[in-house]
């Protein structure tokens, strides 16, 4: 199976910039390296790369779609004023003991997502400074 050069360059873009992009953010990224893409095909290949399990997409509801390589379990911090997205890596113990939480209600666990919210100290530091 041939491999899209957009779905190489979208996957290169999210693991060097290592943080969590909108579509919007990626398209004109690869505007620069591919000037005929559409923000379309940054759309469809941004879904095919979360189905095939290589790209993972975070949403919060009021939020545009975020994106980031998949780089296995772990969660997420959101800020409520700027919309930054931080990694938060969690204790394998505690992952296990949460995901203990759906076998006790008959429900063998496929996936576990926390996502925390708060204010960057960013957004902290300038809301000290008005």
């Amino acid at each position: 199976m041939k491999v899209s050069p957009i779905k190489v360059e979208i996957l290169k873009i999210l693991r060097f910039e290592n943080i969590h992009l909108t579509a919007d953010a990626i398209y004109i990224k690869l505007k620069g390296l591919i000037p005929r893409v559409s923000l379309a095909s940054v759309y469809r290949n941004l879904e095919l790369l979360c189905e095939s399990g290589d790209a993972r997409k975070i949403t919060i509801e009021g939020n545009a779609a975020r994106y980031e390589s998949w780089k296995g379990d772990h969660f997420h911090i959101h800020c409520t004023v700027c919309g930054r997205i931080e990694d938060v890596a969690l204790d394998n113990s505690i992952v296990k003991e949460l995901n203990k939480i759906g076998r006790l209600y008959g429900y063998r666990s496929a996936s576990l997502k926390i996502d925390f919210f708060g204010v960057c100290d960013t957004c902290n530091k300038k809301k000290d400074l008005r």
